[in-house]
């Protein structure tokens, strides 16, 4: 099933799925249920009646996290948008934490552009709970976002309106 999966990614790509509408997303997945060299080789394993909810469940979520999963070192976005050396300190419920040498702390959020409102809220909620903590630790706290887009179409004027808007609560947007 590796291969098929791998088969399916190379379709995805190909066809830009993560910037398709939807009306369009369900030609392709149309296009890889008729596909001999994939719906019919995952009908072999799971029957004709599955292959739709196969490939949308195990495959699709699939490419969708991995396409927009965040880098492993967020260092370099902390320094773009506050112009600071730092390390990462920690990691809790997928909100991060950086120290520069001056003893500011940074907490960091991330999740996907079309859901940003989801890694804003993981962001306030780790600052809610431990607000004290920080507060003690460090001598500023910083807030941001990094966004991944996963190709997903999204214009100029709506990025710069979010950065805007999040701005007003002070929190930075890096969006990749």
């Amino acid at each position: 099933m590796l291969e098929i999966r791998e088969r399916i990614f190379n379709v995805l790509d190909e066809k830009e799925y993560m910037s398709t509408k939807r009306k369009r997303s369900g030609e392709i997945m149309d296009s890889l249920v008729s596909d001999p060299t994939i719906g019919a080789r995952i009908a072999e394993y799971y029957g004709k009646e599955r292959v739709r909810t196969y490939i949308k469940d195990a495959v699709l979520n699939r490419y969708t996290k991995e396409r927009t999963k965040a880098p492993d070192d967020w260092t370099p976005f902390i320094k773009e948008l506050f112009g600071s050396e730092c390390s990462q300190v920690a990691t809790s419920n997928g909100v991060r934490l950086f120290r520069s040498e001056d003893g500011t702390i940074f907490v960091a959020s991330h999740g996907r552009l079309l859901k940003w409102e989801t890694a804003l809220r993981k962001l306030l909620e780790y600052r809610a709970a431990n607000a004290k903590a920080l507060l003690e630790h460090g001598k500023i706290v910083e807030s941001c976002l990094v966004l991944m887009s996963g190709g997903a179409p999204q214009t100029a004027a709506d990025t710069d309106l979010l950065r805007s808007a999040l701005a007003n609560i002070n929190v930075k947007v890096k969006v990749l």
